[in-house]
């Protein structure tokens, strides 16, 4: 990528992140490199809670993420709510459903370079970095479900929210590669990555 990286499509991810996607989706799995900056650009802080249409297994490459996991119950007296995910020409629409739900913390984790996590759809987390460094972590996902995805948010709202999945600028992108592949030759990153496969334990 730092090489060719005119071949690759690179995009701010609402949550802060840099999103690259290295390999053609398919209908079983895609391969996503993902970026985060010391200082990460958060479009809505109060939508950070969301599942996927999709399981993945993450592996990071250096740095650190905090891994939060919550358990959502359908609840008429809960103070959140359910908004619902849809995709129009590169953003994402946050919907309210008007369904309440009790979210409550169910695990929480802190993984270190060389180390994987993994979440199976529809299970509901939050993913941010831990520490004040950068980090990166390669995603691979599985087979989309077919399902609307979802995110967390105050019951008492009523509003869509758009939020922009925006190209960037890859010199700025480069620059923070660079930086981690630093950080990974000086032996940061301690596992070997040919483990990283679907299944593989975390």
């Amino acid at each position: 990528m730092l090489a060719n990286p005119d071949d690759f499509a690179v995009r701010q991810h609402p949550l802060g992140f840099f999103w690259v996607q290295l390999t053609e989706k398919s209908a079983m799995k895609s391969l996503r490199l993902h970026v985060w900056p010391k200082n990460p650009v958060i479009q809505n802080a109060g939508f950070l809670i969301h599942d996927h249409t999709f399981s993945f297994i993450s592996f990071v490459l250096c740095g650190e993420v905090k891994n939060d996991e919550y358990r959502v119950t359908e609840d008429k007296n809960g103070d959140q709510q359910l908004f619902s995910v849809e995709y129009d020409q590169g953003a994402s629409l946050l919907k309210p459903s008007g369904v309440r739900v009790d979210c409550q913390l169910a695990r929480s984790s802190v993984c270190k370079a060389g180390k994987f996590y993994s979440l199976s759809a529809p299970s509901y987390h939050a993913t941010t970095i831990s520490g004040n460094s950068s980090a990166a972590t390669l995603v691979l996902t599985t087979a989309d479900m077919g399902r609307t995805a979802h995110v967390i948010g105050s019951g008492a709202c009523d509003e869509t929210f758009r939020c922009e999945r925006l190209p960037i600028d890859k010199g700025h992108v480069i620059r923070n590669l660079k930086e981690l592949l630093l950080k990974i030759n000086d032996g940061e990153e301690a596992a070997d990555a040919r483990n990283f496969e679907p299944g593989a334990p975390p």
